[in-house]
């Protein structure tokens, strides 16, 4: 992610921060609602529920349910592309239409600048940036990825006596990065399931979260040095075989 490459095989990438307590949604202030919309400009607001659960007397069970806020979903010109602004979180969600960092970057700092400035009592509580690759290669050998990946990703592969009998492979490694946690998931997930494995697709899945009291410009840091790391670790996963796929 740190290098550049003519194409990628990110199927989501998604930037949120979320909030210590809930914001007032109902209606965007004026600001805000005219910054996502520069970019956003299509908007869609729908009721968040909360439901309760009341135990009665004689057993008798009650579901009372009860209007908690406003989430706004707010999507691209072609529907590329979606930020959710609800009364606990703001997200921005790239579904195989991400182009650059320094795009993602622009459009989610400007909309967290705004946030800051007009709700005067916000605390964000965690940052989160995520990059799903979904690798899929038009090869018959769907187990087969030694010239692609780094072996180390590839040895659970090697457990049972025959790989066809595989039917999914996945793995989870959580680490630390000074302040942030890193979650890596990797592996074959196989959309079939539990039919045999016939596609040839990889998934790398990495996490970054940040999870402590952040203004703005510890945001705007920690939204770089996510980047960063996931990028050093993307490169860590790849073969030059797979660089030079990613650079045809």
């Amino acid at each position: 992610m740190s290098a550049r490459y003519n194409k990628n095989y990110l199927s989501f990438v998604i930037a949120r921060v979320d909030f210590s307590s809930p914001l007032k949604t109902d209606e965007l202030p004026a600001n805000l609602r005219k910054t996502i919309l520069e970019e956003f400009p299509i908007p869609e607001p729908k009721t968040i529920m909360e439901q309760e659960v009341i135990i009665k007397p004689q057993e008798k069970v009650e579901l009372k349910g009860n209007v908690a806020g406003t989430e706004w979903n707010f999507h691209g010109k072609m529907r590329e592309k979606r930020l959710v602004m609800s009364p606990t979180f703001l997200s921005i969600t790239y579904e195989k239409s991400y182009g650059s960092f320094e795009a993602l970057q622009s459009e989610f700092l400007s909309i967290v600048e705004k946030l800051f400035e007009v709700y005067e009592n916000i605390d964000v509580v965690r940052l989160g940036l995520r990059y799903i690759n979904e690798i899929s290669l038009p090869e018959k050998n769907p187990l087969s990825w030694e010239e692609y990946l780094n072996p180390n990703l590839l040895t659970m592969f090697d457990i049972p006596e025959k790989k066809e009998d595989i039917l999914r492979g996945f793995s989870e490694l959580i680490f630390k990065v000074e302040d942030m946690n890193l979650i890596f998931k990797y592996g074959i997930h196989n959309p079939d399931f539990p039919a045999p494995i016939r596609r040839k697709t990889f998934i790398l899945d990495f996490d970054a979260q940040n999870a402590s009291l952040q203004e703005y410009t510890d945001i705007k840091y920690n939204l770089v040095k996510a980047h960063t790391e996931i990028g050093n670790l993307f490169e860590k996963c790849i073969k030059d075989r797979f660089r030079v796929i990613m650079n045809e």
